[in-house]
């Protein structure tokens, strides 16, 4: 199986590449999408999360705000670094797990943001 990861800026065209290689039949990872699953109550990070920015970041229905979040980690690199260390490993698993579900394809995709920035360059071919 080959490995390729899809990574680029905001607005770089990662989406649409990804959305055109569905349509043509392949998987594809999505980092994002993963990410936004870890906030969800039933998912082991939520807890983790809350615990570090409060119950401040929560909504009426005890939802994770995304906004509320956004406004904490984009003014505070140590609170977006400490929100990477909870939500990454995560993201890092669901990878795997994604790679071991798909092991028989010639060709998997990944869509990944900070592919880079995280150092996972080295799971891809």
């Amino acid at each position: 199986m080959k490995k390729i990861g899809i990574t680029g800026v905001i607005g770089s065209g990662k989406t649409t590449v990804s959305y055109l290689l569905r349509r043509f039949g392949y998987a594809v990872f999505d980092a994002d999408n993963y990410g936004r699953i870890c906030f969800q109550k039933t998912h082991p990070a939520y807890q983790k999360i809350v615990e570090v920015f409060t119950t401040d970041i929560l909504d009426e229905h005890a939802e994770i705000s995304r906004s509320k979040l956004a406004t904490i980690v984009f003014q505070n690199p140590d609170k977006k670094k400490e929100l990477e260390s909870i939500v990454h490993p995560y993201i890092r698993q669901g990878l795997h797990q994604f790679f071991l579900n798909h092991q028989n394809e010639t060709l998997v995709f990944a869509e990944i943001p900070l592919l880079y920035e995280v150092g996972w360059e080295n799971q891809f071919d």
